[in-house]
């Protein structure tokens, strides 16, 4: 199973509610959501050349992965 796309909407309600569907060659996806977080949806553009082609249940490796390209970021990456 590899990760093909993720993609990312925002939902203005009481808060701007960014939700993330990542997509996989399977046809499984998966859903995550966040709120109160300005310029997250270009973060997770930022991020999508990291995660298409890899293993969406290999979390460790993806989170090593993101943590890195983020080190510069601050202490919150």
């Amino acid at each position: 199973m590899k990760i093909t796309d993720v993609r990312t909407a925002v939902v203005e309600a009481n808060y701007d509610w960014t939700f993330t569907r990542i997509y996989t060659d399977d046809g499984l996806t998966g859903l995550g959501e966040s709120f109160l977080a300005p310029g997250l949806t270009r973060i997770i553009q930022d991020l999508k050349p990291l995660l298409v082609g890899e293993d969406p249940r290999n979390v460790d490796k993806l989170w090593s992965k993101m943590r890195w390209a983020t080190s510069g970021a601050g202490s919150m990456g």
